[in-house]
């Protein structure tokens, strides 16, 4: 791995572009790019029921296998951007405080968990962690650091995840915008190309409905603008659920406040 250089005095800005730099370099050198059930990784699961939260390992996440810490508590409510800054500022100070997950993180967890639920060996733990979470999405909505950003005709659309942070990523698509309704029903148009931006994964509708049926109990189902938009809208994505639904939620106001799941996301090959 290529040696990073640091002169002078370091800034909390300096500390989260070093670390970021590390990670890049760890993906250029040893992965190519792969999205959550794209199946290209060998991954050995396990799960712990610690005192303030569960240890995942096995975590198929983007361009590696990566252990997920889930907080037991949620998040206090909050705007994205303040869940965002506080994400940049415990990377920042290097402490083991949990932070907002991205819409794929999330989605990783959850797919890593679905696949493993007949593991004689985790069976009992995967159930426990399903119901805390399946609890939560249930009592409230939950945000998430994915952004979607609507354009007028004629540009593209685009899906920002790790919204504000130093690894932060798009995703172009000709346009998100299209009918609510379950990701499952034929009437619902276009919506494989944006609900696989939204998890940043290559999972049929079908897969991804039966994950979160799993989680839920509910088919999935998606709220989002229904029509062109005449300047640049930008909207948080969150998750939540009913007794009929899990709502995929891309149309609320970014000056909306919501708790969130706490997280610490930690790269092990």
């Amino acid at each position: 791995m290529k040696p990073i250089i640091i002169t002078g005095k370091r800034t909390s800005e300096d500390i989260i572009r070093e670390y970021f730099e590390r990670e890049y370099l760890k993906i250029q050198e040893n992965e190519k790019p792969g999205e959550t059930g794209s199946g290209n990784l060998t991954v050995d699961f396990s799960l712990e029921d610690l005192t303030g939260s569960y240890r995942i390992t096995g975590i198929q996440y983007r361009n590696g296998i990566y252990t997920v810490n889930l907080f037991k508590e949620l998040l206090p409510c909050q705007t994205q951007d303040q869940h965002a800054e506080h994400r940049k500022q415990v990377i920042a100070d290097n402490t083991n405080e949990f932070y907002t997950p991205s819409y794929p993180e999330f989605h990783s967890v959850i797919s890593t968990l679905e696949q493993n639920k007949d593991n004689s060996q985790y069976k009992d733990q995967i159930e426990e962690v399903r119901q805390f979470l399946k609890q939560q999405i249930l009592d409230r909505w939950l945000m998430t650091l994915t952004r979607i950003q609507y354009n007028p005709e004629n540009q593209k659309d685009k899906v920002i995840h790790n919204y504000n942070q130093q690894d932060s990523y798009k995703i172009e698509l000709d346009s998100f915008m299209g009918p609510d309704g379950y990701i499952t029903d034929q009437n619902v148009t276009n919506i494989i190309i944006p609900l696989q931006a939204l998890l940043n994964t290559k999972q049929s509708l079908q897969e991804i409905n039966s994950i979160y049926k799993w989680l839920t109990d509910v088919n999935a189902h998606i709220f989002r603008l229904i029509s062109e938009v005449s300047r640049t809208t930008e909207t948080i994505a969150r998750i939540g659920a009913g007794s009929d639904m899990v709502r995929f939620s891309c149309y609320r106001h970014i000056d909306n406040s919501y708790a969130s799941l706490g997280v610490s996301v930690a790269r092990s090959k």
